[in-house]
C-alpha cells in the first residue's frame, strides 16, 4: 500500500506543483482535493504533524507582519488540536532562525533611497524601515515558543525529502 500524501487546495500552482511530481516519483499518493484548516502538507492518518512552506523569506515576513492576526490563529489552531506545526521556508543562505540577524531585507535600499528623495523634496516617506533580519529573528524566536511551532529552512533542492521526513519521522533529530 502506498503512502499518501494531503496537499492543500490553495497551494500557488506556479510555486508548488512540481513538488507534487517528485512526491509521485517517490511513490507516493498525491490528495489535493480539499482545502487544509492547517499547514499545507500531512501524511494520513497521522495528523499531528503538518507542514506549511513558505517559498521564501519575504513571504514569511509578510505572514508575521501584514497579515499577523491570521498566521497567530493559524498557529494556535493548530497548536490547540495537538498538531506539531512545522513552518518551511525555502532560502539558499539561511539554515537557521539565528541566521536571520544577518539577512538583509531586500526592500531595505529602496526604502533608504525612497527616504533620502522625500526628505530631499520635502515629501513624505514611510517612517518605519522595513522588517530587519534581526527583527524577524526574534518575531520567529517568540512565535516558536508561544504556539509550540518549528521554524525550520532548507533549500528549494532540499525541500521534498525535508517535507517527507517531518510528515513521516517529525524533525528526525
Amino acid at each position: 500500500m502506498s503512502k499518501i500524501i494531503w496537499i492543500d487546495t490553495r497551494q500557488k500552482p506556479k510555486q508548488w506543483d512540481w513538488l507534487k511530481e517528485v512526491f509521485v516519483s517517490k511513490g507516493y499518493q498525491i490528495k489535493d482535493d480539499k482545502p487544509m484548516t492547517y499547514g499545507d502538507y500531512c501524511m494520513p492518518p497521522n495528523l499531528s504533524v503538518l507542514v506549511d512552506t513558505k517559498y521564501d523569506i519575504m513571504e514569511i515576513v509578510g505572514n508575521v507582519i501584514q497579515q499577523h492576526e491570521r498566521f497567530t490563529r493559524e498557529l494556535q489552531g493548530a497548536y490547540d488540536m495537538g498538531a506539531k506545526l512545522y513552518i518551511l521556508i525555502l532560502d539558499e543562505k539561511v539554515r537557521c532562525i539565528e541566521d536571520l540577524n544577518k539577512w538583509e531585507n531586500p526592500r531595505t535600499k529602496l526604502w533608504a533611497i525612497q527616504r533620502a528623495r522625500a526628505i530631499k523634496k520635502g515629501g513624505s516617506y514611510r517612517k518605519q524601515p522595513p522588517t530587519s533580519g534581526k527583527q524577524l529573528a526574534k518575531i520567529l524566536a517568540t512565535m516558536q515558543e508561544k504556539y509550540h511551532t518549528e521554524f525550520l529552512f532548507c533549500t528549494k533542492a532540499e525541500c521534498p525529502e525535508k517535507i517527507i521526513e517531518l510528515l513521516e519521522n517529525g524533525k528526525g533529530e
